[in-house]
C-alpha cells in the first residue's frame, strides 16, 4: 500500500489512511498565508486553513467561554494575554474536531511555519506512518516536527525504536523527549494522536494551558509522550511580526495575592513543606529520567 496523503482537515478521508492537516490562522493574516504557499505548502492546505480563534478584541466574558482562566494564569505565572487564550483555544478546537473524527492523528501547523527541506511532506509521511499503530492503539501523544536545538542540547531524550520495519531512518530519526525539567516549547508543527486530543477535552473542558507548553500538559497528564524528530523539519518564520500582541484579559492588575500569597505564619510554612515535596519529587522524575534514557523506547 502507498503511502497516504496529506490532506486538508475538511476533506481527509481515514479510510484511506489520509492524513488530515489543519493550518490554523487568523482569518485577516492573508500575507501570512500567501507566504506559506509561496514556501511550497499545498494551495489546498492553505486555502482550507483552520479559522483561529480571534480574541484579540475579545470581552473578558468572551474569553471566560473558552478558558479557565484562574487555572492559565496560575499555571503561567502572570496575567494571560487575550491573544494566548485564543491561540490555546484554537488549537483545542483543532483537538474537538479530531476527537470527534474518525482520524488516529491530525497534523496542526501554524501559519508562521517555514519547511526545512524540499521533500518536507515525505518526511512528515515517514514520521507519521512510523506512529500509526500507536495512535491507533488510543495512546495520548504528540510528536514535535520543529522542536528547536537549544531546548533539546542539554535535555534527556530516549532513541525510539519502531518495530514495524517501514521507518525511513536514513530520512529521520525519532526521539522521545525524557525530561521533566528541560520542556518543548512551540506549536508550529506537531502532530497530535487522536487519544491526545480525547484526553485533553476530558480533563481541560475550557483552555488552560497555554499551546506550546507540553511540559505542562505531559506534567498533568493531557499527554503521556512528546516525541520529536532530527532533524526538524519545519521551522518558524522569525522575522513576522506577531499577533500574539499586548492587551491582557484583564483591565487591573492581578492582586499580589491572587499568584504568591504569602500571608500568615501558618500559610508560610506549608508552602515551605509543599516545596520541599516539590523538590524531591523532581529529583526522582529527573533520576528516573536519567535511567531511563539509557534504553531506547519501542513503538509497534
Amino acid at each position: 500500500m502507498s503511502d497516504p496523503g496529506i490532506v486538508p482537515w475538511q476533506k481527509a478521508d481515514p479510510s484511506r489512511r489520509e492524513l488530515p492537516v489543519a493550518l490554523i490562522s487568523l482569518h485577516d493574516q492573508v500575507s501570512r498565508r500567501d507566504a506559506c504557499a509561496h514556501r511550497g505548502l499545498s494551495e489546498a492546505w492553505v486555502s482550507s486553513y483552520w479559522p483561529a480563534k480571534d480574541l484579540r478584541l475579545a470581552s473578558r466574558a468572551d474569553i471566560l467561554n473558552v478558558a479557565n482562566l484562574e487555572k492559565l494564569e496560575t499555571s503561567i505565572g502572570r496575567e494571560a494575554l487575550a491573544s494566548e487564550v485564543g491561540c490555546a483555544a484554537s488549537h483545542r478546537a483543532v483537538a474537538e474536531w479530531l476527537s470527534g473524527s474518525a482520524h488516529p492523528m491530525a497534523l496542526v501547523f501554524e501559519d508562521d511555519i517555514v519547511p526545512l527541506f524540499e521533500d518536507f511532506e515525505a518526511r512528515t509521511l515517514t514520521v507519521s506512518n512510523a506512529l500509526l499503530a500507536k495512535a491507533r492503539l488510543g495512546d495520548a501523544f504528540i510528536c514535535h516536527l520543529g522542536v528547536r536545538e537549544d531546548q533539546i542540547n542539554l535535555a534527556l531524550v530516549r532513541r525510539v525504536v519502531p518495530t514495524s520495519g517501514n521507518f525511513k531512518a536514513s530520512e529521520q530519526t525519532l526521539r522521545l523527549h525524557n525530561d521533566p525539567n528541560h520542556s518543548i516549547w512551540r506549536a508550529h508543527a506537531y502532530i497530535i494522536s487522536k487519544g491526545a486530543a480525547d484526553r485533553m477535552l476530558r480533563l481541560e473542558p475550557r483552555a488552560a494551558t497555554l499551546a506550546d507548553d507540553w511540559g505542562r500538559r505531559r506534567s498533568i497528564g493531557l499527554v503521556d509522550q512528546i516525541f520529536f524528530t532530527t532533524p526538524s523539519i519545519f521551522g518558524q518564520d522569525e522575522r513576522v511580526a506577531s499577533t500574539i500582541g499586548t492587551r491582557s484579559v484583564r483591565n487591573d492588575r492581578l492582586p499580589v495575592s491572587y499568584l504568591n500569597s504569602n500571608s500568615g505564619t501558618f500559610l508560610s510554612s506549608i508552602r515551605l513543606l509543599q516545596r520541599a515535596l516539590r523538590s524531591g519529587a523532581r529529583r526522582l522524575r529527573r533520576a528516573r529520567s536519567i535511567i531511563t534514557s539509557m534504553f531506547p523506547y519501542r513503538i509497534p
